[in-house]
């Protein structure tokens, strides 16, 4: 029977795993990062994603994927892709 779970995580603006455990954190493009559950939860989570910058122009973009999901792209309002490290909870149920 599956069990409740959750996942805090912190990426810098290089895909690199600031902190949190569970998730390995790839930088695919500008501002676009895969990000992958070591244990992928039963079904689908459901994730918050913050952009982590003392600007207030970021929006954080997820796509879910098989096993984790995709941030990004990270853009501006005006909709440039920008890197930029992020924040990001994800609570679902575990095998």
């Amino acid at each position: 029977m599956p069990t409740c779970g959750s996942c805090e995580v912190e990426v810098s603006n290089g895909g690199v795993k600031v902190f949190g455990s569970g998730f390995t954190s790839t930088r695919t493009g500008t501002g676009v990062y895969d990000i992958t559950f070591t244990t992928p939860f039963f079904d689908q989570p459901s994730i918050t994603a913050t952009c982590n910058s003392t600007s207030t122009d970021r929006i954080a973009i997820i796509q879910l994927a098989p096993g984790g999901f995709v941030h990004g792209p990270g853009r501006q309002r005006i909709g440039n892709p920008v890197d930029n490290y992020f924040d990001i909870i994800a609570i679902g149920r575990l095998p």
